[in-house]
């Protein structure tokens, strides 16, 4: 199994929006898996023990998930649901440190967006699903097209305990 990095959204306004980002992470994780991927996903490990809401927290939480991201063959940006904050941090690292970067799209997914290109960094999300981006300056198209998946079914459990 190739080891890759995922990013996702996390950060939410409101406790729907938190469960709803929490249940595409899980998703995009099974999406990973059944591509024979084996997944590293900080961003449902760490908020375990780290609040997302305590930017110090966040930030701890943040800085060891970057510590793995030079571990990962690539990084893969899950974006239905947008570029966050964070994701875009960690698309900057992976950029710079040359490690390629995949950004997919699940089939089926609630409420996709698909970012208008104001930023470098939105402009790579928007072109086509299953973009790869192995630097600014050159894109492929991957062998597998995620849009031709289907991952819709409910992974597991999808209620959350309040924190």
């Amino acid at each position: 199994m190739k080891p890759v990095f995922l990013a996702s959204p996390l950060s939410a306004p409101d406790t729907a929006s938190l469960r709803k980002n929490l249940a595409y992470a899980r998703r995009a994780m099974k999406d990973s898996i059944s591509r024979g991927e084996a997944p590293f996903v900080p961003h449902l490990l760490y908020p375990l023990v780290l609040r997302d809401d305590d930017p110090e927290e966040r930030s701890l939480g943040m800085s060891a998930g970057n510590a793995w991201l030079h571990a990962a063959e690539a990084i893969i940006l899950y974006a239905d649901l947008g570029i966050s904050t964070g994701m875009n941090s960690e698309l900057q690292l992976a950029i710079a440190a040359k490690i390629p970067v995949e950004i997919r799209y699940i089939k089926g997914a609630e409420n996709p967006v698909k970012p208008s290109p104001t930023s470098p960094t939105q402009a790579l999300s928007s072109p086509q699903d299953g973009l790869m981006v192995n630097n600014v300056d050159e894109v492929e198209k991957p062998l597998d097209n995620p849009a031709q998946r289907d991952t819709t079914e409910p992974v597991g459990n999808e209620t959350y305990p309040e924190a």
